[in-house]
C-alpha cells in the first residue's frame, strides 16, 4: 500500500506538471490581405492574388492590401482607404489598393516607407498598369498588373531627391542618400583638406629652438564701452501663405487620416 501510494503521488505530480507545461497558446488569426467586399473576384482569383501578395511581403517586408467595396460609408475614396488601412492593423509600412464602386474610383493609399517608394508620379504609373483592365471589369488582371508595377518600383528603390510635401502646412521633408562613390570621394577630400591644414599650421608655428616671449602688458589693450538698448514696441502679423510643392520630381504629397496617421496616395475615376 505504501509503494502504491508513492506511485500515485508521482503520477499525479507528472499530470500536474504536464498540464502546466502544455498550456494552450492562443493562436493569432492572420489578417486578410484581400478584402473583396464588393464580390468582384472569384475564389480562384482571390487565392492567386493572395499568393502574389504573400511573395511580395516575404521579399519586401511591406504590407500589400486589396480592398473592394460598394459602400464607402459616406466617405470619399481617400478617407475610406486610409481609415481601412489604419483600423485593420496592417503595420506601419504598406500600400492599399481600393476599388471603390460607391464613389466610382480606384485609389492607392500609402503608409510609412511606401510613401517614399511610391511617389506621386509612380502612383500614376501603377494606376496606368491596370487601369484599362479595371475599367473593362477584369479586376483580378488589373490588380495583378498594379502589384507587378509596384514591385518594379521597389526594385528601383527610393528615387533621388525624393521629398514628402504636406499641402496643408507647406512642409517639405527631403530624403537624401549617398552612393558609395560619393562617400569615398567625400572622405578622400576631407582627409586631403585636413592634412593640408594640419601641415600648414604646423609649419607656420614651428620654431627651430627656444621661444620668444610676448610683451602682453605693453602690447595688450582693453577698451570697455557701455551700450543700452530700450525695447519700445513690437507688432507681429501672421498670415498663412499656402506653398506649392517643389518643382523637382520624385515627390510624394502627404496628408493625415481621421486617426492622425500620415498617408500618401492618389487615384482616378473608373
Amino acid at each position: 500500500m505504501r509503494k502504491y501510494g508513492k506511485r500515485t503521488v508521482w503520477l499525479l505530480a507528472a499530470v500536474v506538471l504536464t498540464a502546466l507545461t502544455l498550456r494552450p497558446v492562443p493562436i493569432r488569426a492572420a489578417v486578410s490581405r484581400v478584402e473583396d467586399q464588393a464580390d468582384l473576384l472569384t475564389a480562384e482569383e482571390e487565392s492567386a492574388l493572395t499568393r502574389q501578395i504573400d511573395q511580395m511581403e516575404e521579399a519586401w517586408k511591406q504590407a500589400f492590401v486589396i480592398v473592394t467595396t460598394q459602400d464607402a460609408q459616406g466617405k470619399d475614396s481617400e478617407a475610406y482607404a486610409d481609415d481601412f488601412y489604419d483600423s485593420h492593423g496592417y503595420g506601419e509600412n504598406g500600400v492599399l489598393y481600393l476599388i471603390d464602386l460607391d464613389n466610382g474610383q480606384i485609389w492607392i493609399s500609402t503608409a510609412g516607407a511606401m510613401i517614399r517608394f511610391l511617389t506621386d508620379a509612380r502612383i500614376e504609373k501603377v494606376l496606368d498598369a491596370g487601369y484599362e483592365e479595371l475599367r473593362a471589369g477584369q479586376y483580378a488582371l488589373g490588380l495583378e498588373r498594379m502589384l507587378d508595377a509596384t514591385e518594379e518600383f521597389l526594385e528601383e528603390g527610393i528615387p533621388a531627391e525624393n521629398y514628402r510635401f504636406d499641402p496643408e502646412t507647406g512642409n517639405v521633408e527631403r530624403y537624401r542618400s549617398l552612393k558609395m562613390a560619393e562617400i569615398l570621394i567625400a572622405a578622400a577630400a576631407g582627409l586631403a583638406a585636413g592634412g593640408i591644414l594640419f601641415f600648414s599650421v604646423r609649419s607656420r608655428y614651428r620654431r627651430k629652438s627656444g621661444s620668444v616671449p610676448y610683451p602682453f602688458r605693453s602690447q595688450g589693450t582693453l577698451t570697455l564701452t557701455r551700450q543700452e538698448d530700450h525695447f519700445v514696441n513690437q507688432v507681429v502679423t501672421r498670415r498663412h501663405i499656402p506653398k506649392s510643392p517643389p518643382s523637382s520630381g520624385g515627390g510624394s504629397s502627404v496628408h493625415r487620416s481621421s486617426g492622425g496617421v500620415r498617408h500618401g496616395g492618389g487615384g482616378r475615376s473608373l
